[in-house]
């Protein structure tokens, strides 16, 4: 018997609160590698990461109590733990940092917004760029720089730097708290936008 907790940043931790004697130390090995090999094979498809195991209660039987009983029992507790605990999917959200020139502003900004990114702020910098400062989910920007690029015909820079994870959107609304999948989830079609109406205003710089 086991059961499962978040365990942000903290990757697999396996604890055990079983009375001594309940199973005997050679066969927790063998129920690590059980739940690890359930852990690799996630939930969709997707690795389950950042996750504490508490072995609660257990039992053996000297004549029949192998270790690949044990390593076998380890990953079907496992499974049915994730199945039980409504573990959801995680994905990277990450500030984002676009240098334009300050005639792309208005295309650039247009863009991020058709991605679903939160623009915080527009920051005058040298030689008439601006510097656009958004929060935006990873799958919304794949492939992003080279379209980006070929939208300011290569006069734009671009950086991200992740800031946090966020549960993958779900279409039935389920908002509940999980533990944390390796993988975001993949990118829908890229969409473009031109210049919104009215045009950004000028910034002085």
């Amino acid at each position: 018997m086991l059961r499962i907790e978040p365990n942000p940043t903290k990757g697999y931790e396996l604890v055990s609160e079983m009375t001594e004697g309940a199973i005997p130390g050679k066969y927790l090995d063998p129920i690590d590698q059980g739940i690890r090999f359930a852990l690799k094979c996630g939930v969709a498809g997707h690795e389950i990461t950042d996750i504490k195991v508490i072995l609660c209660d257990g039992s053996y039987h000297e004549a029949d109590s192998d270790e690949a009983a044990f390593e076998s029992a380890g990953f079907i507790a496992m499974k049915e733990a994730m199945r039980q605990s409504g573990v959801v999917l995680l994905e990277p959200v990450v500030a984002l940092e676009v240098s334009v020139p300050q005639e792309w502003v208005g295309s650039v900004i247009a863009d991020l917004q058709s991605r679903r990114a939160d623009v915080t702020g527009l920051e005058c910098q040298a030689n008439k760029q601006q510097l656009v400062r958004a929060i935006v989910r990873l799958a919304e920007i794949v492939g992003h720089v080279d379209e980006l690029r070929s939208r300011t015909d290569e006069r734009a820079t671009y950086s991200t730097a992740l800031l946090s994870y966020r549960q993958v959107e779900d279409p039935a609304g389920d908002d509940r708290i999980g533990v944390t999948a390796n993988k975001p989830r993949k990118p829908k079609p890229k969409r473009g936008a031109e210049a919104v109406e009215p045009p950004w205003p000028e910034v002085d710089c």
